[in-house]
Formats: structure tokens, sequence, C-alpha cells
């Protein structure tokens, strides 16, 4: 964690302290879906949410980024709705409005950097040929189709950039038609790519560009017009960070952390030529080998689908977070997981000793082939001495 990030659930990590936090994040989202006293129950729902994410942020994703942020700007909104006026129509709405045009803008930047969204646009063909399980009928017809594949690649890339002249546009008809087509974009994503979750999460971020005329930039107090400048350059440093080296850095990321509003739009910003699961070979102390990954995937096994080889989405993330780390802390944590698991359900004599994690990996070459399935040692631990 970031030294200005903070989470409820790092003051006390019994399961019942965790229970009433989850019970008081249920409550304040009820009543703040309610309408009840929403300036306040916002904030606080927002507080919760924020601190659930935070207390493993290796499990998150892109649509977790996309609610906290959204609920903070709408919290704002609601702060600065001193009159009774309807919402959208203060600099705190304006903010939200900018913020999900930041996410589809500087996202674009980063992908057109990358080969694959624009040279070669085959980034849909492989996210599409990447997936665990991507052997449906349905795949399969867009698989086939690498010219349909290179055409929805080079257009949704356009369709980002053109984020902020499609959704922020003063006439009602060219903002429907924005609005329709990130609808298109993200039930595409959930269909292709099987991001569900994101692809809700970022329907609901558009409900405020659905307005029957004007844009909240036209009706906002004048007085909220300082705030709302220095708010949106912030988030734009805060967006230009991840792009090129910039001054107040420090002081930008420490705010960023504190308020909650980090930036950082990459996914599939670059897209490899291969995918890559898990094999976890131990012994135990009697010399028996036996398989000890966390969801019994069999060795020289390529999974079919997710649950398969990951349980789910958030076991996905988390094995990916740790795997890709810098630091050997979390590779320690996990194999200390893996033993504790293991050792839990059987006697003296037969538990586990040591064991081994390979990284498993299969990539694609340009014809879209697979080639061999190829094993690196990742990490070797030894239970019995690291408990």
């Amino acid at each position: 964690l970031h030294p200005f990030d903070f989470s409820l659930y790092l003051l006390n990590g019994t399961p019942q302290f965790s229970h009433l936090l989850f019970f008081l994040t249920l409550l304040s989202a009820l009543a703040f879906a309610s309408g009840f006293r929403t300036r306040l129950t916002g904030f606080v729902t927002w507080f919760l949410l924020a601190s659930l994410q935070l207390r493993n942020p290796k499990v998150l994703e892109g649509a977790d980024q996309i609610m906290t942020l959204t609920l903070f700007w709408f919290v704002c909104a609601e702060c600065l709705n001193r009159r009774k006026e309807p919402i959208l129509a203060n600099a705190g709405t304006a903010l939200l409005l900018c913020q999900v045009v930041f996410i589809y803008f500087f996202s674009a930047i980063h992908k057109v950097a990358t080969p694959e969204w624009w040279q070669e646009a085959d980034a849909v063909w492989l996210a599409i040929r990447k997936q665990f399980g991507a052997d449906s009928s349905f795949l399969n017809f867009f698989l086939i189709r690498p010219s349909l594949c290179a055409f929805l690649t080079r257009g949704s890339l356009i369709l980002e950039f053109a984020a902020p002249l499609l959704l922020l546009a003063p006439h009602r008809i060219i903002r429907s038609v924005g609005v329709f087509l990130f609808v298109c974009f993200h039930v595409s994503i959930a269909l292709l790519l099987g991001h569900v979750f994101f692809s809700a999460v970022s329907l609901i971020a558009l409900t405020p560009f659905v307005r029957r005329k004007g844009v909240p930039f036209q009706r906002a107090q004048p007085a909220q017009l300082p705030l709302f400048l220095i708010a949106v350059a912030i988030l734009g440093f805060l967006n230009l960070k991840g792009l090129t080296e910039l001054p107040w850095q420090k002081p930008l990321n420490a705010l960023a952390h504190t308020l909650k509003v980090t930036q950082g739009w990459v996914m599939y910003a670059s897209i490899s030529r291969g995918y890559t699961w898990d094999e976890i070979r131990g012994r135990t102390e009697d010399g028996t080998l036996t398989n000890t990954h966390p969801f019994r995937l069999a060795f020289n096994s390529e999974p079919r689908s997710l649950a398969q080889g990951f349980g789910n989405r958030h076991w996905y993330l988390y094995i990916n977070a740790v795997r890709d780390s810098n630091s050997n802390a979390p590779l320690l944590a996990f194999g200390r997981y893996i033993c504790r698991k293991y050792n839990s359900s059987v006697p003296v004599g037969r538990r586990l000793d040591e064991f081994e994690w390979l990284s498993v990996s299969r990539n694609i070459d340009r014809a879209g082939n697979l080639t061999p399935i190829a094993h690196e040692p990742l990490w070797q631990h030894n239970c019995l001495e690291r408990l």
C-alpha cells in the first residue's frame, strides 16, 4: 500500500470485525440508494467501499476503481449542491463527466503507443484468443475472421479517442449517438472478453450523459468554476503521470491516494502474444509427489476455463499480481498460504514438506498457431522451515 492509503480493515484482522464493516457498508449503500441523507451516507459508503478495496488491492480490476471514482465525484456534486438544484447543474457533476471521459481518452493514449492496437491491429484477436475456453463457436466466429477483429480494434481505439467530442457535446443527438456507441462497446467487451462486471459498472457510469438537453457546464454556478478548473487540471496531471515524468508528482500521488482518486487506465494497453497459468508441484514428508495447486489443476493440463485454472476472477487477478510482483514478499505470503491450507487437513508424517511453483506459458505465433507449452520455475518454498 501507498503510505497515504488507509483502510479500516487494517485496524483489526478478525473475521468478526470484517463482518461488521461488511454490514455497515451494505447498510450505508442501501440508505444512500434510497435517498436518505445522501451527503452523509454517500460519503460513508465511499469511504467504506474504498477501505474494502484497499484490504487487498491485488484482486482489484478496473470496475472497482471506476466505482470508487464515480461515487467520490457524485458525493462532491451533492456537497456542492447547496441550493438544492438538480444534481446535473453543478461543477461536481461536470467533474464526474470529465472523469468518465478521461477514462476512455487516456486509455486510448496508452493503447496507441503499442503496435497491437494500430499498426498490426490484432489486439482484439489476441485478447479473444488468449481466453481460457476460447474454443466456443461464438468466439471462433471472430477468430477465423482476423479482418473483422482488425476493424473492431481500430474502431474501438478511434471511439475512445472521440469520447470528449461525443459525450460532452452540447447537442442531444450527438451525445445520444456517443452513448449508444459506448453501450455497444461495453456489451461487446462483456460478450467477447467475459468482463461482465466491468461492462456493467461502465454502463452505469454512462447514465449521467443521458439528458434531454444541454450539459452541466451550461448551468454550473459561476463561483464553482475555479474549483472545477483546478480539479480538472489535477485529474489531467494524474493521468499524464503514467505517460511521462512530471513536476509535483509526489504531492499529486499523495493527494490521489488520500482521496482515493488514483488514475491508471492501462487495461489491455499492451497485450502479450501468449497466456499463462500455474502448476504447483509438492513433496510430502514421506516423499510422495502431490499436486498442491489450490484448484487441483492437473500437471501438463491447459485449463479450459477461468474457473478450472483459477477458481474465479479474483483468484486469477491475485495470482497474476503475485507472479508479476517485483518483491519476494507476496510470493512468500502465498507460499505460506499453500502450506497452511494443505497441512491443515493431513496428519503428521504426510504434511507438505516443500513445493515448486511453475509458471506455465504458451505463445501464439503470427499465423495464430500455438507454440509448445513451456515451464519456468517461479518460486521454491520449504513449508516446514517457513511456517
